[in-house]
């Protein structure tokens, strides 16, 4: 039996890696600045922002120059700031509600780690219950 799964395993590998190259991704945009970014998002025709950082970065005010900025383009925004170390599920879950309660459209991560998880597994959790537009922008 463990034989046959590790074929079973090496034919999966080889075929992900042969179907690699002709799956289509999107690459990232660099920005400088945080001011740039009103200008990105409207480009992509968004119009609401899913803000997801940690109590501690919003405590600080770290995001501010960000928020003026959505305000002086006309951006709105919502900010979830309950980001921990190694998200849960349910806090992935919370993230995706406010999502779609707020009807947001693109989502940032301000700052690292665990933000960037939270996106990732926002991200993945709504393509795979298929719950979220087919033009769902991540901005980063």
């Amino acid at each position: 039996m463990h034989t046959l799964k590790s074929i079973y395993c090496r034919t999966f590998q080889t075929a992900l890696k042969i179907a690699l190259p002709f799956l289509p991704y999107r690459t990232p945009k660099i920005v400088g600045s945080v001011k740039k970014l009103p200008e990105i998002i409207q480009q992509e025709e968004c119009s609401s922002v899913l803000l997801i950082t940690d109590a501690q970065i919003t405590k600080l005010g770290l995001t501010k120059r960000l928020e003026q900025s959505f305000c002086n383009a006309g951006i709105s925004y919502t900010i979830y700031d309950k980001t921990v170390a190694n998200p849960t599920t349910t806090n992935v879950a919370e993230a995706l509600e406010l999502y779609h309660l707020r009807g947001c459209d693109c989502i940032i991560g301000f700052g690292g780690g665990s933000n960037h998880c939270r996106n990732r597994k926002r991200n993945h959790t709504c393509r795979r219950d298929h719950r979220c537009p087919n033009s769902l922008q991540i901005c980063y």
